[in-house]
């Protein structure tokens, strides 16, 4: 009746290496427990903004050639920076959902960060918040993330066409082993 035999030790079927099968589950594991690496760059810099947005006289704490640059220039590469490190970490270390609009939830969070930033600035003596320092972030979320992102859009795409041709041997993005890594993988980290 098409019913299958339990298979015993005396079967014709291969064996299943166990080995093999904890070994690929053992690394999947540790490949999503150390997702939250890809947070750690943004909490430090998160951390490092909030430090910075405490001192009171920010130009006498900086190094000088800080203060030959002007200060929305400061705030738009601040604030490209945080964007495109929010990015990396919704694009590897988040949900699907998350991974596919990680462009516009990275220029959100920097967007929302850069407010929290100025409203804690009111509170800081001799700080003011400053809506023109706002856009400025927000500029700097913009340009950098989206900037970010075509620039791994297109090395991605380089290198699936470099695979595809069959220069994948000759590729220079060669991993322990031997072995490259897929395309999608090997960019923007």
């Amino acid at each position: 009746m098409g019913v299958e035999p339990i298979p015993d030790e005396h079967s014709e079927r291969t064996p299943v290496d166990m080995d093999r099968v904890v070994s690929a589950v053992t690394f999947w594991e540790t490949l999503h427990e150390r997702r939250w690496l890809y947070w750690l760059p943004v909490v430090g810099y998160a951390g490092l903004i909030f430090y910075l947005s405490s001192l009171s006289h920010p130009d006498e704490d900086l190094p000088s050639w800080f203060g030959a640059v002007n200060d929305k220039v400061i705030h738009t590469v601040e604030y490209g920076v945080l964007g495109i490190l929010l990015y990396r970490a919704f694009r590897w270390a988040a949900w699907p959902w998350w991974a596919a609009n990680a462009w516009w939830l990275a220029i959100l969070g920097a967007v929302l960060y850069g407010a929290t930033d100025e409203i804690h600035q009111s509170f800081v003596p001799l700080r003011s918040a400053d809506l023109a320092d706002l856009a400025a972030d927000t500029v700097g979320a913009l340009t950098l993330t989206l900037g970010w992102r075509r620039y791994a859009e297109r090395t991605a795409a380089a290198a699936r066409s470099r695979s595809s041709s069959g220069a994948a041997g000759q590729w220079r993005g060669r991993g322990r082993g031997g072995r490259s890594a897929p395309a999608e993988c090997m960019h923007d980290r």
